[in-house]
C-alpha cells in the first residue's frame, strides 16, 4: 500500500493521490485543499462565463467569490495558492477580454476586477495573516528530478487523455492551415528550452517534453479564445492540461526551501497537478469519446475513393478510443484492488459505522517494538475527557517516537497537548526547533521526575 505513495524509484518524494488519501482517511490539509482548490475552480468558470456574456454585475460577484475563496485557499493549504492565482488571473483575463473587447481601456477594467477581489482576499486573511509566521520561504533548483516511466506511472491516464485532446483538436482543424501555429508552438518550445538550460536547470525528458505538450496545450486555448463566438469549455480543458503539465514540470526545477530533499514539494504540487488534470480528463474523455462515436457511426461515403479514405480514418479513431478505453480501464485497478488491501491492513474489522472510535472497543491491540498496547483501555479515559471536560484546555502526553500510538489522548478529543508529534513541529517552525526539543526534553522530565515541586512549574509553565 505504501509504494503506490511512494512511485518516484530511488528518491524520497511522497506522490500520494486523492484515492490514496481518502482511503486512508488522511484529513491533511492537502485533501481539504481539494475542496477550495475546486471552488476556486467553479468560481474562475463563472467569472469567464459571466464576461462572455457580458453580465458585467455577476463578473463584480465572481470577483468577491474568488478574492473570499482564494483566502480560503490561503488558510487551508498555502501551498494551492499559486495555483489558486494563476486560475484566477487567467479567467479574470479571458472574462475582460470578451465583456470589454471594444473597450479603450480594458486592462485598466481588467486591473478593477483584480483589485475587486484583492480587497476580499485581504478582509478575510488578514486577522489570519497578522497571527502568522513563515519561515525560510523561497525556493531553489531543484535538487533531483523525476524518471518519465515514474511520471507516467502516476499520470499516465491523464497523459494519455491530453494527447487524445490534442489529437481531437488537430483532428477538427484538418481543413485549417496550422503551419503558422506549429512554427509559433516549435519556437516558443525551443526558447524555452535553451532558456532552461542557460540557467543551468535540467532539460530531462519530462521537463522537454512536457514544455512541448504545455507549449500546444496553450496555443490550443488561445486560438479557440480567439473564435468569433469562443468555445470556454474546449479551452478551458486545454488551460487546465496546460497548468497541470506544467506543475509537474516545475518540481523538476525548482524545490521550495525549508524542504527534505524534495518530499513536500513533489507532493504538494503533484497533488494539485492530479486535481487539474483529473478535471480537465473528464471533461476531455467525454470530447474524444463522443467525437469518435459520431465518426465511427457515420454512413459511408458512396464514392469508392471517399469510402477508402473514410474506411481508414474510421479505424484509426477506433483504435484510439480503443487504446484510451484500455488505458482507463487498466487505472482501475488500484481503486479496485487497493480497499480490500488497506481493511486487511486495520487494527480490526469493524461493521460499517461513522464512529471513528469504534474499533477502540472490539479487543484492537497496537504492537511496537519495546510494547503491546490494548486500545480499548484508553476508552473510558478518552469518553471522560470528551464528555465531561468543558473548553479545550491543554493537557500533556508522552512524546513517543514517529508513527507510534502517542499523543492518542489529543488526537482523539481534539484537546491541544503540550507537544504533538514533535518533528512536525520541527520542520513547519524551523527557527523554533531548540525550543521544541527543549519543550520534548521537558515532557519527558516530566513524567520522570518525582520532583512535585518541578511537576508543578512544568503544569504552570504551560498551562495544563
Amino acid at each position: 500500500m505504501g509504494g503506490s505513495s511512494r512511485v518516484n524509484d530511488g528518491l524520497f518524494d511522497i506522490t500520494e493521490f486523492p484515492f490514496w488519501s481518502l482511503l486512508f482517511g488522511d484529513l491533511h490539509p492537502h485533501v481539504m485543499g481539494m475542496v477550495t482548490l475546486g471552488v476556486t475552480m467553479a468560481c474562475a468558470l463563472g467569472f469567464a462565463v459571466a464576461g462572455r456574456a457580458k453580465d458585467r454585475p455577476r463578473m463584480a460577484m465572481f470577483a468577491v467569490s474568488l478574492g473570499l475563496v482564494s483566502g480560503l485557499v490561503r488558510m487551508t493549504h498555502t501551498w494551492d495558492l499559486p495555483v489558486a492565482f494563476i486560475v484566477i488571473a487567467g479567467a479574470t483575463t479571458v472574462g475582460t477580454l470578451h465583456a470589454h473587447r471594444r473597450r479603450l481601456f480594458g486592462f485598466h477594467i481588467f486591473l478593477g476586477y483584480l483589485a475587486i477581489a484583492a480587497v476580499a482576499h485581504q478582509l478575510l486573511v488578514g486577522p489570519y495573516l497578522a497571527h502568522s509566521q513563515t519561515f525560510d520561504a523561497g525556493i531553489g533548483p531543484s535538487v533531483a528530478t523525476s524518471q518519465l516511466g515514474d511520471v507516467l506511472t502516476q499520470f499516465g491516464l491523464f497523459i494519455a487523455v491530453a494527447l487524445a485532446f490534442v489529437a481531437l483538436w488537430g483532428w477538427r482543424q484538418r481543413d485549417t492551415n496550422l503551419t503558422e501555429t506549429i512554427l509559433i508552438g516549435v519556437t516558443i518550445w525551443g526558447a524555452i528550452t535553451v532558456g532552461i538550460q542557460a540557467k543551468n536547470l535540467p532539460s530531462t525528458p519530462v521537463v522537454v517534453l512536457g514544455i512541448a505538450l504545455a507549449v500546444a496545450l496553450c496555443l490550443i486555448a488561445f486560438r479557440e479564445l480567439r473564435r468569433p463566438q469562443p468555445a470556454i469549455a474546449m479551452a478551458g480543458v486545454a488551460a487546465l492540461f496546460a497548468l497541470g503539465v506544467s506543475v509537474i514540470i516545475g518540481v523538476d526545477l525548482l524545490t521550495i526551501n525549508n524542504d527534505i530533499e524534495r518530499l513536500n514539494t513533489v507532493f504538494k504540487f503533484w497533488y494539485q497537478a492530479w486535481h487539474l488534470l483529473a478535471i480537465a480528463s473528464a471533461v476531455a474523455l467525454w470530447m474524444v469519446f463522443s467525437a469518435a462515436w459520431r465518426f465511427v457511426g457515420h454512413v459511408r461515403p458512396a464514392s469508392h475513393a471517399r469510402a477508402k479514405v473514410f474506411v481508414r480514418r474510421r479505424a484509426i479513431a477506433a483504435a484510439g478510443a480503443a487504446v484510451l478505453a484500455t488505458v482507463f480501464l487498466a487505472s482501475l485497478a488500484y481503486p479496485l484492488a487497493a480497499p480490500s488491501a488497506r481493511n486487511n491492513a486495520r487494527f480490526v474489522a469493524t461493521s460499517p459505522t461513522l464512529d471513528g472510535l469504534a474499533f477502540l472497543d472490539i479487543g484492537a491491540v497496537y504492537s511496537s517494538v519495546d510494547q503491546t498496547t490494548t486500545l480499548g483501555d484508553d476508552l473510558p479515559l478518552i469518553e471522560f475527557l470528551r464528555n465531561a471536560i468543558e473548553g479545550t484546555p491543554t493537557i500533556v502526553e508522552a512524546v513517543g517516537p514517529l508513527y507510534s500510538w502517542s499523543s492518542r489522548m489529543s488526537i482523539h478529543t481534539g484537546l491541544p497537548t503540550v507537544l504533538g508529534w514533535d518533528w512536525h513541529q520541527i520542520q513547519q517552525r524551523t527557527d523554533f526547533r531548540a525550543d521544541i526539543e527543549k519543550r520534548r526534553s521537558e515532557v519527558a522530565d516530566f513524567y520522570r521526575n518525582s520532583n512535585t515541586e518541578e511537576q508543578s512549574r512544568f503544569l504552570r509553565t504551560y498551562d495544563v
